[in-house]
């Protein structure tokens, strides 16, 4: 250091701003250490927050979806707990059900056999699907072809609209009605029965109610109803058309009818001629003829709108040529069907499943 330099007027204050810029260094460095470090810790500390979060929502729904279980398992506890106080035929009676709709349709597809193809196709459809219901005082099958007679001559429909196909659909409309028409005859008649007891006495009976009334009777049940309040309860139950009081009033007086001659005309070979439909009708009685006071004959032109009459003129449209069309394939599949086997096979009625 030059002399001059050394003097403490000029040592000293170069002493003293060497001493202040290292404190300052020191300071900056001590300063921005900690900053470092707080900034380090602040993430962790965010990091460790998102992932208390994720953990926490994750717990959440696993809770959520254990309290649903748990609910759903308290539901069926429930339930069981309630099943345990029921009968234990009530377990069976929908089973059982089903079967009969199964015996039931098989006895309509052998009414269909036995009306004449031409009347049911112009005239007995409509009877046939409003209320050709298997209650009555005959066999099942008699008791179809009379209700749908019945009906046809009380209330006639047009017969300028053939219809040659029926959708079960339909037809198992009308056979649900039967099931619980014929139960809630059988329960009207004998107070004591459960539905699961008519239910199967029905099955047992293969659908007689003649029968299973004999049945109900051996198996000590009493009957406590009489006829027309049970042919009543059965044209609510089975949402008959017609007026209930007018359908107990025929089904009594047919009742105490003698069944030799009706019974030799239903239960014979082969489907029915015009002349068997013919004398069915006269072998009714006079409360199956058409009565002025009981069918009010509505005018269509004052019921339906032009447009309303368009509507069911074109669905009448779709519906004939939806006839032609199967009818068509039928025939084809008949007629190479006869050519493969030698003999003719003429197409009656199409009814397809729907």
């Amino acid at each position: 250091m030059p002399e001059d330099l050394a003097h403490p007027c000029y040592s000293q204050p170069l002493q003293l701003a060497a001493l202040r810029y290292e404190n300052a260094t020191k300071k900056t460095k001590v300063q921005e250490l900690p900053s470092r470090a707080l900034v380090k810790c602040t993430e962790q500390r965010k990091k460790r927050r998102k992932a208390k979060n994720v953990r926490y929502r994750y717990f959440a729904e696993c809770m959520k979806q254990i309290a649903k279980r748990m609910k759903k398992k308290r539901k069926m506890k429930k339930c069981i707990i309630e099943n345990r106080n029921v009968n234990p035929s009530f377990r069976y009676t929908l089973a059982l059900k089903l079967l009969l709709l199964d015996k039931i349709h098989a006895h309509y597809l052998e009414a269909l056999a036995r009306l004449p193809g031409d009347a049911l196709r112009n005239r007995y459809y409509a009877g046939l699907l409003r209320a050709g219901f298997c209650y009555g005082p005959m066999d099942p099958i008699s008791n179809i072809i009379l209700n749908t007679v019945w009906y046809a001559i009380t209330f006639p429909t047009p017969s300028d609209f053939e219809v040659s196909m029926i959708c079960t659909k339909l037809l198992r409309c009308v056979e649900c009605g039967s099931l619980y028409g014929l139960v809630a005859f059988l329960r009207a008649l004998f107070h004591t029965l459960t539905e699961h007891d008519a239910v199967w006495l029905l099955l047992l009976s293969n659908i007689d109610a003649a029968l299973a009334i004999t049945m109900a009777q051996q198996r000590g049940h009493v009957m406590s109803g009489a006829y027309s309040d049970a042919y009543r309860k059965a044209a609510l139950d089975s949402w008959h058309p017609a007026d209930p009081d007018a359908l107990s009033n025929v089904a009594t007086l047919l009742q105490q009818m003698d069944f030799g001659e009706l019974s030799s005309l239903l239960n014979g070979h082969g489907p029915l001629c015009t002349h068997g439909i013919e004398k069915l009708v006269l072998s009714l009685p006079t409360k199956f003829d058409k009565v002025e006071e009981q069918v009010s004959h509505l005018n269509q032109a004052e019921i339906l709108s032009v447009i309303q009459k368009s509507f069911i003129s074109e669905i009448r449209k779709k519906l004939q040529a939806d006839q032609e069309f199967f009818a068509r394939k039928a025939n084809t599949a008949l007629n190479t069907y006869a050519m493969k086997n030698g003999f003719s096979i003429f197409l009656y009625f199409i009814l397809f499943y729907f």
